[in-house]
């Protein structure tokens, strides 16, 4: 088959939540979760709190100031899903809420690089229906301090394993799907509450994986940084174990999201694979 993929702010008086006063409940519900727009739980809970566990360990080993961590915390919280008027509030309130530094704090985080996922057999990764995994969506922070590295926050969605899957799959970088040689240099934490997480989705056929990297390395992140419409800033392996010495399961190329979506959509028939990676991928 051809395939297209080879062509901080510190005011005091900051609010922590407004809800206005809603009374159909069940209305609002049934209106949310028919918009296409269902924040899987990994994202909202498992997730946020792996990714606070490798930011207080980023602080607390003083490899990132607290500008750099405090910034990535507030873009992952779900915030953006609350509506508030900013007129609402008193004068000192609305001028923060206003403030351009804060809506670039809540406004939905797009990713910065998806990778279609295909798995390998015998060693080789040959893209189709039926060897598609699923797509993992990248979404990179650059340090607010100079000398930082950059670190990123990844999420998945891909096909269930069999009965033997491992409770996450280990994740690296390198230059191609076929390079064995040349890998990208990111760094993880190991305690239990920085690990990956993972969850099932209630379409009972994917999982819900997600992960977090620190210091990335500068050629990989510049690559990231200046993504076209063509290229890809190199390959995203998912390994068979939480191992990253484990063989290789599957591979894809990160690509910008539209570039990864067009191609999704123009290789595949969604009906054939059974879901849609990318009906959400903003946190």
């Amino acid at each position: 088959m051809i395939t297209y993929e080879n062509v901080g702010l510190s005011d005091a008086s900051l609010p922590i939540g407004f809800i206005n006063t809603m009374t159909d409940v069940a209305g609002i519900r049934s209106e949310f979760q028919q918009s296409g727009q269902i924040v899987p739980k990994v994202i909202s809970t498992d997730c946020t709190s792996m990714v606070a566990a490798n930011l207080k360990a980023l602080y607390s080993a003083d490899e990132y100031d607290l500008t750099t961590v405090g910034h990535l915390f507030l873009r992952i919280m779900p915030n953006h899903h609350v509506e508030y008027r900013a007129e609402d509030f008193p004068v000192a309130v609305k001028n923060v809420l206003e403030d351009s530094k804060f809506q670039d704090l809540i406004k939905p985080l797009a990713p910065t690089a998806v990778a279609n996922m295909y798995e390998y057999v015998d060693d080789v990764r040959t893209p189709s229906d039926e060897t598609y995994l699923g797509s993992i969506s990248l979404y990179k922070e650059n340090s607010k301090t100079s000398g930082e590295a950059a670190m990123a926050y990844l999420y998945g969605r891909l096909l269930k394993d069999d009965g033997t899957a491992p409770s996450y799959h280990a994740i690296s970088f390198w230059k191609s799907c076929d390079d064995f040689l040349t890998q990208s240099s990111v760094d993880m934490f190991e305690a239990a509450d920085t690990l990956p997480r993972t969850v099932d989705d209630s379409d009972t056929i994917t999982k819900h994986q997600c992960s977090f990297v620190h210091n990335i390395d500068s050629m990989f992140s510049d690559a990231l940084d200046n993504l076209n419409n063509k290229d890809d800033a190199g390959a995203l392996v998912i390994h068979t174990t939480t191992d990253v010495s484990s063989s290789r399961y599957g591979c894809g190329y990160l690509k910008k999201p539209v570039t990864a979506k067009i191609q999704f959509f123009k290789d595949h028939n969604e009906e054939n694979i059974g879901f849609d990676p990318f009906v959400q991928y903003t946190v």
